[in-house]
């Protein structure tokens, strides 16, 4: 009877931890198919950022068991190269910010890693963990869990994918145990498509389908730093210099039309050059992006061709998501402006 009852409760714990990995990779691993599909293993050169808030031991340990798990379920090791400490300023409470100050303060020496991991505490609400979203190679984590830096690196292999409501990928805090560690088999497919990717190369995403170079990648992230900072001027040459280290990377002529049709700061504006930025945008992204067509209506707007920009305001009107009525609602705005011959913003 003892025997049977023994024999009883294994077999429930057996059900119980397969229920708790249903929908991931887990119980797969093992097999042979599984591990020849994860062959050659990639070292992925690893660049930890500090600023004293956790222990040299401590981070190297989370990222070895880090590595472990992800060879384990897509043939990618970590190795750590350097480390490097940085004493943020105003960042601090910012995750994007320090993000773009990593790669500022590691950019003489890019080449020698693939990804930046940066340890430091934030005080940035409910975030806990970010990676950028231009080289998708800069990430930051503020407690050392491995859930949470799990999640940013496979960011890396995931460059531009939507958040998932599934296991690792979530977007919110998990319950802290190892059966959060793992990709679903759809997620793992796609990281190892991506497995070999070149980090100095900005990735396509979204309607982009080509990236960039290093160098426009660069400019164009330090540019949203210091747009996001407020400071016009300043995002402007980063975006012009974008621009031209590669007239054809769409998100920074976008940007920089857009910077140039609605800045606050009346002399930046200029509606003619942001139209023809714009019309090349929107050439290079097949016209399918709402949000850009509405940066050529702003753009002609400003150029005082309210013609066009009443066109393509309603334009994108019509590609806007319904689950974005915050958006909506300020395109409307823009497109009233618009037809009663004025640009946004009219002062």
């Amino acid at each position: 009877m003892r025997l049977e009852i023994k024999l009883l409760i294994l077999v429930m714990l057996i059900g119980l931890t397969a229920g708790c990995y249903s929908g991931t990779v887990r119980p797969v691993v093992n097999e042979p198919e599984f591990q020849a599909q994860n062959q050659p293993i990639r070292t992925l050169n690893v660049l930890v950022i500090t600023d004293g808030s956790f222990k040299e031991q401590e981070i190297r340990r989370l990222i070895a068991e880090c590595s472990r798990i992800v060879e384990t379920q897509v043939g990618i090791r970590f190795k750590v190269v350097d480390s490097q400490q940085i004493q943020w300023d105003d960042e601090h409470n910012d995750a994007s910010r320090m993000l773009a100050r990593m790669a500022k303060e590691t950019w003489q020496r890019n080449d020698s890693f693939d990804v930046a991991i940066g340890f430091a505490y934030f005080d940035e609400g409910r975030t806990i963990g970010r990676i950028d979203g231009v080289f998708w190679r800069y990430m930051v984590v503020k407690e050392l869990e491995p859930n949470l830096l799990l999640h940013e690196i496979f960011h890396a292999f995931l460059p531009g994918k939507d958040h998932t409501t599934d296991w690792l990928m979530q977007p919110v805090r998990p319950s802290y145990g190892r059966e959060w560690y793992w990709l679903t088999p759809e997620e793992r497919k796609e990281v190892l498509k991506n497995k070999w990717r070149d980090f100095n190369v900005v990735p396509a995403v979204g309607v982009d389908k080509r990236g960039t170079t290093k160098e426009s990648g660069f400019h164009y992230l330090i540019g949203l730093d210091q747009w996001r900072r407020g400071k016009p001027r300043e995002a402007l040459a980063s975006f012009e210099k974008s621009v031209e280290a590669d007239p054809e990377f769409a998100p920074a002529a976008i940007n920089l039309a857009w910077l140039l049709a609605t800045s606050e700061v009346k002399e930046l504006r200029d509606g003619k050059k942001a139209t023809e930025l714009a019309l090349k945008a929107c050439e290079l992204t097949e016209w399918k992006s709402p949000e850009y067509l509405e940066v050529l209506a702003a753009s002609y707007a400003r150029a005082g061709d309210f013609g066009q920009a009443v066109k393509w305001q309603e334009k994108a009107l019509g590609g806007i998501k319904g689950s974005n009525p915050v958006g909506k609602t300020r395109a409307w705005e823009r497109l009233r402006l618009y037809r009663s011959g004025k640009p946004w913003p009219s002062k």
